[in-house]
Order: C-alpha cells, then sequence, then structure tokens
C-alpha cells in the first residue's frame, strides 16, 4: 500500500490498523515511533504507517483528491484489459497464458519472451504485464528517493560500473551528518514518503554505524526506509 494521500484509521487487527481510503479498506503495519487510534488519519507507505496528518489538512487533502482518485483508478482498469491475443504465435499465447495464471514461468520460456521482436506481440506482452500488475497492485505505486551515500565497493561484479577495479571513476563517500542532512531535505522540502540508502559494499558502514543511521533517521522523520548495502549477516540484519 502507498498511496501518498491520506487515510483514516477505522480499528485495529492484530498488530495493523485498518485504514480507510475513499471507501477502499487497506492494512498497515504500526511504526513504533508514532501513537495512532482510531479516528485518526495518517500517510502510509509500503504497508507501514509513517506518519499522522492533522485533520484538517487530512479532509483539505482527501477533498482535493475525492473525484480525481476514482477516475485515474477507471482509467487504469480500462488501460489494463487484455486485447491483441489474436495477432500473436501460439507459442507466445501459450507462456503468456501460463503468467496470466500465476504459473511459474520456465528459463527458456523467459529468453523467448526476452527475444520477441514483432511489435503485434511486443503490445500484447506490456499489455499481460499491466494485466497482471492491475490484479496484484491496482492502481497504487509507490516513488522512492534514493540516496546514494557510497560508491566504494570491495566487490568486482564485472556489470557494476562501481566495482573495485573500475579506476575511472570518482569514489565518495558521505559523512553520517551529511546522509542525515540529505534525508531531512528530501523529506521536509520535497515530500519524500519513501527513501533507499544505497552503496557499494563499503565496510566504512559496519552494522553499529547503519544501525545508528536508521534508528536515527525514522526517529526524527516521517518515512519508509529502505537499505541497499553491503552484507551484515543474519545477526547484522537483527540488529
Amino acid at each position: 500500500m502507498c498511496y501518498a494521500i491520506p487515510g483514516k484509521v477505522t480499528a485495529f487487527k492484530e498488530n495493523k490498523v485498518v485504514v480507510d481510503y475513499f471507501g477502499e479498506e487497506r492494512f498497515a503495519y504500526n511504526n513504533e515511533y508514532i501513537k495512532v487510534k482510531v479516528g485518526d488519519y495518517i500517510y502510509a507507505q509500503g504497508g507501514f504507517v509513517i506518519d499522522t496528518v492533522p485533520q484538517k489538512e487530512a479532509i483539505e487533502i482527501l477533498e482535493f483528491w475525492k473525484e480525481t482518485f476514482f477516475n485515474l483508478r477507471d482509467i487504469d482498469l480500462r488501460l489494463s484489459g487484455l486485447s491483441g491475443k489474436e495477432n500473436v504465435l501460439k507459442k507466445t499465447a501459450l507462456i503468456l497464458d501460463k503468467a496470466l495464471e500465476g504459473k511459474n514461468l520456465k528459463f527458456e520460456e523467459l529468453l523467448y519472451l526476452f527475444s520477441l521482436k514483432e511489435e503485434s506481440e511486443l503490445n500484447y506482452l506490456y499489455k499481460v504485464a499491466n494485466f497482471i500488475r492491475q490484479k496484484y497492485h491496482k492502481n497504487a505505486c509507490c516513488v522512492h528517493g534514493i540516496i546514494e551515500f557510497s560508491n566504494y565497493c570491495i566487490r568486482d561484479c564485472f556489470y557494476c560500473g562501481i566495482r573495485k577495479s573500475n579506476l575511472e571513476i570518482e569514489r565518495f563517500r558521505l559523512k553520517e551528518e551529511e546522509i542525515l542532512k540529505v534525508v531531512k531535505e528530501a523529506v521536509k522540502n520535497y515530500g519524500f514518503k519513501s527513501l533507499v540508502l544505497q552503496s557499494g559494499e563499503d565496510p566504512y558502514y559496519n552494522v553499529d554505524k547503519l544501525s545508528y543511521l536508521i534508528k536515527k533517521i525514522l526517529k526524527e522523520n516521517a518515512v519508509l526506509l529502505f537499505i541497499s548495502v553491503n552484507e551484515v549477516g543474519e545477526e547484522g540484519l537483527r540488529k
């Protein structure tokens, strides 16, 4: 659930809150830093409560989006329809039928789809993908701000531009206070509600430093945080 509009808490269900969006019922895990009660308006991202919203502000936002919300949902539903199957090869249709049934595709079948060149077949592939997206995610989407805080890396993955053997790039590493400043700017000034902290596999940022950053960011900012860093092991993940 990643609607960037307020929703109203209508109930608690175990460790989740029930959130109403124009009659749609969604669920979100409660953030340990935020106190929420029934009747509150909240922002939720990725299935987590990230902030409460003053009632007056929430009502104004919802009033603005009320008609647009349903119009966009209807447009999305129309665009996710399936057509054009009669214009594709039988093999293509069979593979995509399998995907529509929720079955896993074999490696060879995936390679076949990647090799498609005919416009009619590509168009049908895109329609199937959009149909599946709409089936499971409806018209919700997430926009994440990515904060690349270090491009130092001890790995040498050949496909990657920041691999350690690449001597042509200028390396950088943000300090902890710089990261916290960028996060605050992204949330307060630009309205991001989801951020990705990303780096190469940089040993400088050990588990203790990362744990400190994560806790401080979540305590001081209303944001959902994703982490893409070096391997920290099972114990590090728990921390």
